[in-house]
């Protein structure tokens, strides 16, 4: 029912000003190559034949940003490497861990996120032994140096400036959880479903000094980098490289950092390409996307707000900037979760159908299972911990595994005032995370693959609220 009778404020009289969440630091940001040599083994995908790279599409990166806190000095460092996924914990701890202790830096200061592309070698050791496996020991010494050496420059680089960020949107990705009907029955392929609406939401970060200039922008963007999928024979970043290209184009003295959203159900229209020309496509999408919504905001630490009323033929709004100051609050909250584990095979169960497996790509996947199985033990769940940062009224969550989008919707929903920030694969790797509906899907690849029974994402959620709750009722 309307109310007939509406009262006024000075909150409300005159519209609600347009302003960005915003943070005030000293933020710092470094890049450096990381790109090894195209002999290295490079076979990341079961329907791959070739063993060796034929050549690199574009470089990989570690960049690294510095958040420093103004107040109390706290210094939090988030490193976005084009790597693509853990196949065990151990590995990503063992090249963390080296990266902490050279850096002297505390666990809690460091998000090791990785862009998800599936066009770069893997670093574990269990593929030492394949041709070009021997180099895997050098391009791990060339990620953790290299990661080390960017937290230095990115520290000796920071001075004053203003994160703000600003939501827009890009349609490059589709909902994968495609039903089909097969002789023996429906199934469900990771292929397209355009009937499905997807997360089109693209969130942006801008960085900008005391004078205004554009230092870093963030990309925060939920669509799986597989634009290049087993007949791709190039290293490549995927569509993360050419986006940065594309916005690193336009703002030429700013660094371009990609932070991969909760996209496990997620996918480019044009995906499993042998064609890198559809990763350059599909970046351009997401770099001109990103472009119009850096177009459209605010300048740092200011507001839109209606200030007067210009008589002409109509009485026109006058809107007008006026002064915003940023928050300078940055705190830290780590998740703790326990999530039961579904009904999982074995080692030896795992052992005996890789004995008998005769596809190469079924091989593969059971080989994935069976390092993360071996991590988890026989007991009938585990905690999954990841932290949270606020950072003003914006908030960054570092999921250990591969959420479906629902995470990030169900979150900002809730916190529809504030920038929330969602990255999967960080600091580890534990399993998918599917919402309840992708659990009702025949033979669906993410339920399969996952280690936690049905409701696991949905219990995430919840807990994070109350973390973002948390950190943003003491602040």
């Amino acid at each position: 029912m309307t109310n007939a009778n509406p009262t006024y404020s000075s909150d409300n009289y005159g519209g609600e000003p347009i302003k960005h969440p915003q943070f005030l630091g000293a933020i710092g940001v470094s890049r450096i190559e990381i790109t090894p040599p195209i002999e290295i083994f490079s076979r990341s995908w079961g329907s791959s034949v070739h063993d060796n790279a034929s050549g690199v599409h574009k470089p990989l990166y570690a960049t690294c940003v510095m958040f420093r806190s103004l107040d109390d000095g706290k210094e939090q460092f988030l490193i976005a490497a084009d790597l693509s996924f853990w196949k065990s914990n151990q590995e990503e701890w063992d090249i963390r861990s080296e990266i902490l202790r050279r850096s002297r830096l505390d666990e809690t200061q460091l998000l090791l996120h990785l862009s998800h592309s599936h066009s770069v070698p893997m670093t574990n050791l269990v593929n030492i032994d394949q041709p070009g496996g021997g180099l895997i020991p050098a391009f791990r010494e060339k990620i953790i140096s290299s990661t080390v050496e960017s937290i230095l420059r990115a520290r000796e680089s920071a001075t004053e400036s203003c994160l703000s960020w600003s939501y827009g949107t890009c349609r490059l990705a589709v909902n994968r959880d495609q039903l089909i009907l097969t002789e023996t029955g429906p199934t469900t392929i990771v292929g397209l479903n355009p009937s499905k609406v997807a997360d089109d939401t693209l969130l942006v970060g801008r960085v900008t000094d005391t004078q205004g200039n554009i230092k870093a922008v963030l990309v925060n963007y939920a669509c799986h980098p597989v634009s290049l999928g087993g007949g791709n024979t190039m290293i490549s970043p995927d569509y993360v490289g050419e986006m940065r290209e594309v916005v690193e184009s336009e703002y030429p003295n700013a660094i371009c950092i990609f932070m991969h959203g909760a996209s496990g159900e997620l996918t480019p229209r044009i995906s499993y390409s042998s064609n890198t020309d559809d990763a350059d496509k599909n970046g351009k999408e997401i770099g001109f996307a990103v472009l119009e919504t850096l177009v459209g905001m605010i300048p740092a630490q200011q507001q839109l707000a209606h200030d007067r009323i210009e008589q002409s033929g109509a009485s026109l709004g006058h809107w007008s900037l006026n002064p915003d100051p940023a928050d300078c609050g940055l705190r830290v909250e780590m998740v703790s979760v326990k999530l039961n584990y579904r009904e999982l095979p074995s080692l030896q169960e795992i052992d005996a159908m890789i004995a008998e497996e005769k596809r190469g790509f079924m091989v593969e996947r059971l080989q994935r299972r069976r390092l993360l199985r071996q991590e988890l033990g026989e007991n009938d769940g585990r905690i999954i911990s990841f932290p949270v940062w606020i950072m003003g009224n914006s908030a960054m969550v570092a999921l250990n595994g591969e959420a479906y989008s629902e995470f990030q919707v169900l979150l900002r929903k809730r916190f529809p005032n504030m920038a929330i920030a969602v990255m999967n694969i960080v600091n580890g790797y534990f399993s998918y995370f599917p919402s309840k509906h992708a659990y009702e899907l025949p033979d669906c690849y993410q339920v399969n693959v996952s280690f936690f029974e049905k409701g696991c994402m949905e219990y995430l959620v919840n807990n994070t609220e109350h973390a973002i709750e948390k950190l943003v009722a003491a602040g």
